[in-house]
């Protein structure tokens, strides 16, 4: 059946598109030399760092890498959580182009993931940002004593579904519980809890995970007729939590309500978001409560955080006083202003998805406010080129030319998709002219392959090639690939 389907979508493809030859070309690639052939057990895990000229492990970054703070990057491991863009896509281009190349390494990837990569105790898939997979060692390392943590990036449940159903809604149930601190109230935790490990700290309730804890409910409920009600309980109760932590004057969310910190008192694009897991989880369940704390929380911020000045959004508001703050007491929270450029993971700054949670709901309400939102970020995206990002330190002015894979491909899809909605040509052309600067800096011609970041020949998931992968088809083709349950 796939490969009927594949045959008659084929047909339907009049002319190479501009960049789509490139992405094939660089999987066929990465199937040759990216895959895990260390260790004495050698897997069809995909490697979380590569070489793109010698292919296989690549060193650990330099020093002047600053996508992570700690090894989230997996040094000699694989990293599934952050490969996933990456691994769905590959199934689309299976479809699309007829060849069952892209299909059969990624079932094999995920094969040898669910083979290695279970609790056996909880279920829980062993991921996130604080665990990976050693390829050399064939072991799990722990990134500090947390345990299980998704969070930003939605889990696309669907494509593991295809591969195991029940594994999936087993490593969905354990996380839906696991993050949950208090079903009663709906207090949830960015780790999971562990049976006999006690967490360092207290909850801390990060919008984002948040937002994937609700989406990870919502599809559990999608699922499961005999609790569905209960699930979609549960799901508005944690969503209730977030919403009910907002100011009662300015309906500002913090990043956080429970620890007294910085982000407990700001709010920042990560409104965004959570708006837009919102809006998945709505789709999931057919219920307009989430739909609605999507809007309330979007249109506050929106109030608040954007500078008709300047043009732009501050990175960070006072949730009491609605007020820009620029006090910064670590280098991992948002400067003066939200960034799309800016790489660093984690920052608590989610520019495009704020956007695209303003073209969503322009689709669904028709308010003129989100329209506005939506035409005031085409319109700094264009005054922010030529793309470049920080080298040397959060507050540093010095900047290097170029982008992430991942923010190139979130600016990408934006504006593809908000020519569409706003009817503007002109949004597309920009959308071209951004498509042709990342190949400009990543395109690596000689070895047919994509590296990740300016600057350094080499790849790492963390960056995010497959959300940029997924724009650039969305470009040539006109349709936005289905990635299996994770969104944009």
């Amino acid at each position: 059946m796939r490969l009927l389907l594949a045959i008659a979508l084929t047909a339907t493809l009049q002319a190479e598109p501009r960049y789509f030859s490139k992405i094939t070309a660089h999987y066929d690639r990465l199937i040759e030399v990216g895959t895990d052939r260390y260790g004495p057990d050698q897997t069809a895990l995909w490697l979380a760092s590569i070489d793109v000229r010698e292919g296989g492990q690549a060193e650990p970054p330099p020093e002047s890498s600053r996508r992570t703070y700690r090894t989230i990057h997996a040094p000699h491991g694989s990293t599934l959580y952050w490969d996933q863009p990456l691994v769905a896509l590959a199934y689309w281009l299976s479809t699309r182009t007829g060849r069952a190349t892209y299909a059969d390494a990624a079932d094999a990837y995920l094969k040898d993931f669910l083979a290695t990569s279970i609790d056996p105790g909880s279920g829980y898939f062993l991921w996130g940002n604080h665990l990976y997979y050693d390829v050399f060692e064939d072991k799990h390392v722990r990134i500090f004593e947390p345990y299980h943590e998704m969070r930003p990036l939605p889990v696309a449940w669907e494509m593991f579904e295809q591969i195991d159903a029940a594994a999936a809604v087993r490593a969905a149930r354990a996380a839906a519980a696991g993050h949950l601190v208090q079903p009663s109230s709906g207090l949830f935790n960015r780790h999971a809890h562990v049976e006999g490990k006690r967490e360092p700290q207290p909850p801390m309730p990060f919008l984002s995970a948040g937002g994937t804890l609700v989406e990870t409910l919502a599809w559990l409920a999608s699922r499961s007729p005999r609790d569905r009600a209960e699930l979609i309980r549960r799901a508005k109760r944690v969503a209730a939590y977030s919403h009910g932590g907002r100011n009662t004057r300015t309906s500002l969310m913090p990043v956080q309500p429970v620890v007294d910190r910085w982000d407990k008192h700001v709010a920042t694009t990560e409104t965004g978001l959570w708006a837009s897991s919102m809006m998945r989880a709505a789709e999931l369940t057919r219920s307009s409560t989430f739909e609605a704390r999507a809007w309330d929380s979007l249109r506050a911020y929106l109030t608040f955080g954007f500078s008709r000045e300047e043009g732009r959004y501050h990175g960070m508001v006072d949730v009491y006083a609605g007020l820009p703050t620029w006090e910064r007491t670590t280098d991992y929270q948002p400067g003066r202003w939200s960034d799309v450029w800016e790489p660093l993971f984690p920052s608590h700054d989610h520019p495009m998805p704020l956007a695209e949670a303003c073209l969503t709901l322009l689709e669904q309400r028709g308010d003129r406010g989100f329209r506005e939102c939506a035409e005031d970020w085409a319109m700094h995206l264009e005054k922010t080129l030529p793309a470049s990002f920080p080298t040397a330190g959060i507050t540093d002015s010095e900047r290097t030319e170029g982008a992430y894979a991942e923010s190139y491909g979130r600016v990408i899809h934006f504006l593809v998709r908000a020519s569409k909605i706003l009817e503007d040509p002109k949004l597309r052309n920009l959308a071209e002219t951004i498509a042709d600067d990342a190949i400009d800096k990543l395109w690596v011609e000689d070895v047919e392959m994509f590296r990740s970041h300016p600057g350094d020949d080499r790849i790492d998931s963390v960056d995010g090639l497959g959300i940029l992968f997924a724009a650039l088809v969305y470009f040539d083709t006109g349709e936005d690939p289905d990635l299996l349950g994770f969104h944009f």
